[in-house]
């Protein structure tokens, strides 16, 4: 996969998992869900095939899990999924624009790193300064995007 898929695609995902870990959280404070795994096997039952595949992959579902059970709020996550998906937009637009210029391609893609750092540092604030993981930051996907995008802390 080349280098900017790879870069769009950590918005995609990052947004994908907030909005998921959203709905889970809601499922679950509003008594729809008893716990974590009956709120997901809920949320499965309506998903799309492609949010399917990222909840099949357990670094995904770990991630979810940790936000989840985070201190944030499920309108917060809501609103940072849409900003980590215009994160993407943005990138697209941008390297579309570019015209295959490389200087104009370069700044795209540190302009989507920034932008999914900004989304992760945001998460991180409200979660006590770190990213909420559940088994280890080998298997937790917001950690390996905060490491593939060269995140500072």
């Amino acid at each position: 996969m080349p280098a900017f898929e790879f870069i769009a695609l950590g918005g995609t995902i990052l947004s994908s998992l907030l909005s998921i870990a959203a709905s889970i959280k809601q499922l679950i404070q509003k008594g729809g869900a008893k716990d974590f795994d009956d709120a997901v096997e809920k949320y499965k039952s309506t998903a799309s095939p492609e949010t399917l595949a990222l909840l099949n992959e357990e670094y995904n579902i770990n991630s979810v899990y940790g936000l989840v059970h985070s201190i944030i709020s499920p309108a917060v996550l809501d609103q940072l999924s849409e900003e980590a998906n215009s994160c993407e937009e943005v990138y697209i637009r941008n390297r579309r624009d570019a015209n295959g210029d490389p200087i104009r391609l370069k700044g795209a893609e540190k302009k989507v790193k920034r932008c999914v750092c900004s989304t992760l540092s945001t998460i991180m604030k409200h979660n006590g300064g770190d990213l909420p993981d559940a088994n280890g930051s080998d298997k937790d996907q917001l950690r390996k995007l905060f490491h593939s995008h060269e995140c500072d802390l």
